[in-house]
């Protein structure tokens, strides 16, 4: 059989290599062709391969499994399903059009800095390849690795401070989530995800497991109060770690909670804990969207909106139904995409006008008519506007929700309210009004940049009308996972 997932994976390590060993003193063009050309090799396998996927079935495909470490029982084991294979063809996106919007930017060391994009994109993908619970665990803390060294090397005046931030909450979840992983392995005798999915109605309750992985992913997602890293993170990095961050980065944290807990939510050991946890998610969303709309800084405000709408996915967890797990599936692709392009847009308006200060911009729309059309489409997706991507992964959830804790979908629909404020308010407060003085003309803004955005907000446009492309796969494979016992 064909190795399909063993060559994806493949692709963008040789492409970090190649980067790599490239002179660091090297002309910035020679390194960006080779990232892009890479990059956009490994999105057109990545479509060969869905290609090649069968979305009639629920459960693994085109899988490969080797022992790798046979004394500690660690597997090369990596497979595709519907839950993976949607999130594995977002980060193959993603990262060509990050490249591509930093195509007319004077890059430090350009080598090392697309090698480390590369580099994440290669962890990342192993990530959502792998079964083996050992395997997940080495690509999930391994993707830390080049989104530290982007932050701290091409990021801002106070990179270091974000830097350390960063290192300390992911060294603090990762030997947590460690001691989740020893425990299956060791005292449960689970190896894989399938074999999770497969004895979890028959294992005994295990709260402490339940709360080691639940905390372990609260911080990578991320959700108050471990949230604090996450704001300064996006502020220093620069804007192609901003886009990646949010875009696939945070999706991990999210989606190890599918893995590990939506077979295995009832190990909470009490329904009135997964009532108290929706209410902190509730606070979470609620908090977030409230800080957001008191940023001046439009890439802060951007971040907490990040966490406000991750704030649905543990929801989805703690009141597991097809429909609410779905709808979590859906809001964490629509994210990635919407996310993408806002900070992208800020990244260009920094460029532009030489602030991200919604209180010294104004009248940006005079100047920038076309691309204000853009942003504002993609301020239609933040506030979940009908017909786009976001409108129906945080509808199906809210449904799901409402057919059994009526308070809770209440909370989630007054959420948006607050939700919708902040993406207005800013785009009120950047676009309208009288044009301020330092804003280039309109033929200044870089066309790739701008051929970017277009690309993003095509995405989740045509995903917003056609949101059955990622339904089905992600059913499917949901009630595959729960064993249809929803």
């Amino acid at each position: 059989m064909f190795p399909w997932i063993t060559v994806l994976l493949m692709l963008p390590l040789a492409g970090a290599t190649f980067a790599f060993l490239l002179n660091h003193n090297t002309n910035t063009h020679n390194a960006r062709n080779l990232s892009l050309w890479v990059s956009l090799c490994v999105l057109l396998y990545s479509m060969v391969l869905a290609a090649n996927v069968d979305f009639g079935k629920a459960g693994l495909q085109l899988a490969e499994s080797h022992v790798w470490m046979r004394s500690i029982h660690i597997t090369y084991y990596v497979a595709l399903d519907g839950l993976s294979l949607p999130l594995v063809l977002l980060t193959t996106s993603l990262v060509p059009l990050t490249i591509i919007g930093s195509w007319h930017k004077p890059i430090p060391c350009p080598n090392r800095f697309y090698g480390f994009l590369l580099l994440l994109e290669f962890f990342v993908l192993g990530v959502f390849l792998s079964v083996d619970v050992a395997l997940f665990y080495i690509f999930f803390e391994a993707a830390l690795i080049p989104m530290f060294f982007i932050i701290g090397a091409w990021g801002g005046t106070d990179r270091l401070l974000a830097t350390f931030k960063f290192f300390f909450y992911s060294l603090a979840s990762s030997l947590v989530l460690l001691m989740a992983v020893v425990y299956l392995k060791v005292g449960l005798n689970i190896h894989d995800f399938m074999a999770l999915k497969a004895a979890s109605r028959t294992l005994p309750a295990t709260p402490a497991l339940f709360w080691a992985v639940l905390l372990a992913f609260s911080v990578k997602l991320p959700v108050v109060p471990l949230h604090a890293w996450l704001p300064k993170a996006h502020v220093e990095a620069p804007t192609e770690g901003s886009m990646l961050l949010a875009g696939v980065l945070l999706k991990l944290g999210a989606y190890g909670l599918f893995r590990f807990l939506a077979p295995v939510t009832w190990f909470a050991d009490s329904p009135y804990i997964l009532t108290i946890l929706s209410g902190v998610a509730i606070v979470s969303l609620l908090y977030a969207s409230l800080l957001a709309l008191q940023q001046d800084d439009m890439k802060k405000m951007v971040a907490y909106a990040s966490i406000a709408h991750m704030s649905f996915i543990p929801l989805a967890i703690f009141n597991p139904t097809v429909m609410t797990l779905t709808g979590a599936a859906i809001i964490m692709v629509a994210h990635g995409l919407v996310s993408a392009g806002m900070f992208l847009s800020v990244g260009l308006i920094k460029e532009a006008t030489g602030t991200r200060q919604l209180s010294a911009l104004s009248g940006l729309a005079t100047t920038y008519k076309s691309f204000a059309i853009l942003f504002f489409l993609l301020i239609l997706g933040m506030v979940a506007f009908p017909l786009t991507l976001p409108f129906w992964g945080e509808v199906v959830t809210i449904w799901g929700m409402a057919k059994e804790h009526a308070w809770l979908a209440l909370a989630m629909s007054s959420s948006l309210v607050i939700g919708a404020a902040y993406p207005l308010h800013l785009f009120r407060k950047a676009f309208w009004g009288k044009a301020v003085k330092n804003a280039a003309p309109l033929k200044s803004l870089p066309h790739n940049v701008v051929a970017a955005i277009i690309i993003l907000v095509a995405l989740m446009l045509v995903l917003g009308l056609m949101p059955q492309l990622l339904v089905a796969p992600f059913e499917k494979t949901i009630i595959h996972l729960t064993q249809g016992g929803l």
